[in-house]
């Protein structure tokens, strides 16, 4: 197994450069204007411009691309808009001609499945050896080992034309270690460019114990206050009013929809454009399949945009004010990233300059034992090899045709995936190492082994702040943060109150904030879908109540609402218990509240409770019986009910500042 690149060289881009090209808003020449030949070319930064020589200097190029989002991006950009072919699995051979012939320099664009069949159709068509005439880039070349798993197929068949062109490319700018490398990739020369100007990369970091149920309570403070503060460097609050979830499963980001009764106005989904995709995000929804729109990132932002790893590379947003976030989770193996590759690739993605959270990433993440040493994947290889030296050995003791045709064919998935090869013209079975499988075996287990533990999340991404010399600033303590804990009954109490009130009292001025009643009515529909019992409570107990009651927590609270439906209940027969002018202890009342609270299944009264219904004076009288002084009321007249009390503090909060106000304390029945 080769852990080597054939050279390596190291050039240094002076501070004065931004991009490999011209920097025609600062006046700055270009650094070059092509890469050398047959190269892995580590750009050092994302967006720095290596994919837009290739795309505009002197050399007929096929760019081949992971991604259909990244094919539409490069061939659509207003630079490229009709200069460059994308070529598609529909693209015929005369569209090929028809292009070709129009065109000084061709720069044709494919994803990597397409790639084959692009160079066959110039081999027909202009009826050259496209391998001569053509420069082969492989663009975010580290994808050939990343999406190996689910893209074996593609990769295989474009790692084979590797050998056909005179001149190959590969372009990225967060290579793996050449321990994972694919091994076509290893016999090319190495050019890392190191980039004097940088770029810091600020890391927000938050483990959760479920990264879906803290990612709710964003999304849900994210949409009552309409945007979400970020702390800087230097401690200033920045506001995010977009928020870019990456995370690479459908089902979760389904999830994260239906559990925030999210819109579709309200999010671009930018994920595989496929039946089942849409499948799941319409049950989302709730609406039909044929409803559901897949788009591009270039398509007209909204609050909240999901993207799959469709999207992680080398696809660009533009917002003024959008924050990345992302999620990963050990028990969805697809949303676990290589945070060596990951992190800078995304944080990379947003492209408006003046955007101060462009490079700023929040990433919501748990952790968990999972994942083997490095013996334990060698004894396994090794377990697996010996396994498939038996089959052979079983193979060879086949006395006929008919015992090794049927051996053949129940060991048929092994020469696809392990490491059995079948020699269709000799008949013979060999053990066949795919070099390539075993370190996507070693791969897999080394992202899955960097969720260990908190800390080894947070040295991994140090490490290659490290090698790629730039700054990772792990922030425990951001106000970000505070957003994914979910507010205390109290604190949401006061912002429905406020928002409530505000709804409530348009009808009495002429200044009319269309956007701002739409916004509060949303706010409220969060508030009232996650906190049902605070509409409940600002009806019936009014503002102030309900606020110093929600202070106390929500059983004290829902007691509060079910104390105050059984003391309507209770006025209504009060009357003939008590009788105003009287006096009566402190016993006395409690002797006759108490048979009345049991019923409606009150907890035991206090003789304070009778100002709750009548008006009454403290007293102090003589008992005739036992000649003792007993403490209290003399009772008044009978109070209001509570629903009559709450309309009308909803009622008197709505009047103007200078009409003359009830004091709802001196209306009795």
């Amino acid at each position: 197994m080769n852990n080597s690149f054939k050279s390596y060289k190291k050039i240094t881009v002076p501070a004065k450069h931004r991009f490999f090209g011209d920097d025609n808003d600062r006046g700055v020449e270009a650094f070059l204007s092509e890469f050398e030949p047959n190269t892995f070319i580590s750009k050092g930064l994302t967006g720095c411009g290596a994919t837009t020589i290739l795309l505009e200097n002197n050399q007929p190029l096929i760019l081949s691309c992971p991604t259909n989002e990244l094919c539409h991006g490069k061939s659509t950009a207003d630079r490229h808009s009709g200069k460059v072919l994308w070529y598609k699995a529909e693209t015929t051979d005369n569209e090929v001609r028809e292009y070709t012939s129009t065109v000084a320099v061709p720069k044709f664009i494919a994803v990597y499945d397409q790639t084959e069949h692009l160079y066959n159709a110039l081999n027909r068509v202009e009826r050259v050896n496209a391998g001569t005439k053509y420069v082969l880039a492989v663009d975010e070349a580290h994808m050939l080992m990343t999406a190996l798993s689910y893209r074996e197929k593609a990769i295989k068949q474009l790692t084979a034309l590797f050998d056909k062109f005179e001149n190959t490319q590969f372009i990225t700018a967060t290579p793996l270690l050449p321990e994972f490398t694919p091994e076509a990739m290893l016999k090319y020369n190495y050019v890392e460019y190191e980039w004097e100007s940088g770029v810091d990369v600020k890391v927000i970091s938050s483990i959760q114990q479920s990264p879906l149920i803290a990612a709710n309570k964003l999304i849900n403070e994210f949409r009552i206050e309409g945007l979400m503060a970020v702390a800087d460097g230097e401690g200033n609050q920045i506001e995010a009013k977009e928020l870019i979830f990456f995370i690479n499963s459908v089902t979760d980001i389904a999830t994260l929809i239906s559990n925030s009764n999210l819109q579709p106005n309200e999010c671009k989904i930018i994920v595989s454009d496929q039946g089942s995709n849409k499948d799941i995000l319409a049950k989302a929804f709730d609406i039909e399949s044929d409803e559901v729109e897949i788009t591009h990132a270039s398509a007209p932002n909204k609050p909240i945009t999901f993207v799959t790893s469709k999207a992680f590379e080398g696809v660009d947003f533009y917002s003024d004010s959008a924050l990345s976030v992302v999620v990963s989770r050990v028990s969805s193996k697809n949303t676990l990233l290589d945070m060596n590759v990951s992190l800078p690739q995304i944080a990379g993605r947003i492209r408006t300059p003046g955007n101060k959270l462009k490079n700023t990433i929040l990433f919501i993440y748990n952790t968990s034992s999972y994942g083997k040493s490095p013996e334990e994947l060698e004894n396994e290889l090794q377990k697996e090899i010996s396994e498939a030296k038996d089959c052979i050995e079983i193979y060879g003791r086949c006395e006929t045709e008919a015992e090794r045709i049927t051996l053949i064919k129940r060991l048929s998935t092994d020469f696809e995936h392990g490491l059995l090869q079948h020699d269709e013209t000799t008949g013979d079975l060999k053990v066949s190492l795919d070099l390539d499988a075993i370190k996507l075996k070693n791969y897999q287990n080394y992202i899955t082994t960097t969720f260990n533990c908190r800390m080894k999340v947070i040295n991994t991404i140090e490490q290659h702040a490290i090698v790629y010399e730039q700054d990772y600033f792990f922030r425990e303590d951001n106000v970000a943060l505070s957003y994914l804990s979910k507010k205390s009954l109290g604190e949401v109490a006061v912002r429905y109150a406020a928002v409530r009130t505000r709804i409530d009292n348009v009808v009495l001025t002429s200044e009319v904030d269309n956007d701002q009643i739409e916004k509060d009515k949303r706010t409220l529909a969060i508030i009232e879908q996650e906190y049902p019992t605070l509409k409940q409570a600002f009806e019936k107990l009014g503002a102030e109540k309900m606020i110093t009651t929600s202070r106390r927590g929500e059983k004290k609270l829902k007691q509060e609402l079910n104390y105050f439906s059984a003391k309507d209940d209770l006025r209504r027969g009060m009357k003939n218990q008590f009788t105003v002018g009287e006096f009566y202890s402190n016993s006395q009342i409690h002797n006759i509240l108490h048979p009345l609270y049991t019923q409606k299944g009150l907890s035991k009264p206090q003789a304070t409770d009778i100002s709750f219904y009548f008006t009454v004076e403290k007293k102090r009288e003589k008992n005739p019986q036992t000649g003792n002084m007993e403490r209290g009321y003399v009772i008044g007249k009978a109070i209001l009910s509570d629903s009559i009390v709450a309309l009308l503090n909803i009622y008197q909060s709505r009047r103007p500042v200078n009409s003359t106000r009830m004091t709802v304390t001196e209306v009795y029945n």
